[in-house]
């Protein structure tokens, strides 16, 4: 649960919306898929200009991305973002409406010049305090450049993968498309 002093802060941060944002959640299984959707809801609660919707999903995997005028930016979340980690959501949602802060016109424009497909995925830890800048900058990175993807995963809900592809310090970063995976922008 959100304090009413983060409650009253968002609300006056999201008056400046003029585009709508929608979170959609994957419905799944996992066993903490029902603390992602009461954060999620929480959160479009402060406006009505943030929506919340939820489509069939992996059965044990927590997911869900941010949408602006119902197109895709190319940040997706495998994590619940609390801690320090819930500032990157706010972000994520001013700046894909274009109410926050971006990088320079110099950086943005070769941002939007690389060539793509680009999709990095960063494994976090929410008690990272280093992790949001970097998270931070790569979801910027998705807003500028259509053919950029950045998935965040919280480790602690996939430990297996974290084991699997032998993680052993955050923010850790992959190009998925170097791992031969795929991460389809549905």
């Amino acid at each position: 649960m959100l304090e009413q002093a983060i409650k009253k802060q968002l609300i006056d941060h999201f008056k400046m919306l003029d585009k709508t944002i929608t979170l959609r959640a994957y419905k799944a299984e996992h066993p903490s898929y029902k603390d992602l959707t009461s954060l999620l809801r929480e959160v479009t609660d402060l406006s009505d200009r943030i929506s919340f919707v939820e489509v069939e999903g992996q059965k044990d995997e927590i997911r869900f991305d941010i949408l602006l005028e119902e197109k895709e930016t190319g940040i997706i979340f495998r994590a619940i973002p609390s801690g320090h980690e819930f500032s990157t959501l706010i972000l994520a949602i001013l700046n894909a409406s274009g109410k926050g802060k971006m990088p320079d016109a110099q950086i943005s424009e070769k941002i939007r010049n690389l060539k793509g497909p680009i999709n990095l995925t960063s494994y976090i830890s929410l008690s990272c305090e280093v992790c949001p800048d970097v998270v931070q900058n790569l979801n910027q990175m998705a807003l500028l450049n259509e053919h950029f993807t950045h998935t965040i995963v919280d480790g602690a809900l996939c430990p297996e993968e974290v084991s699997q592809m032998e993680i052993h310090g955050v923010p850790a970063i992959f190009n998925v498309l170097h791992l031969g995976l795929k991460i389809p922008r549905l």
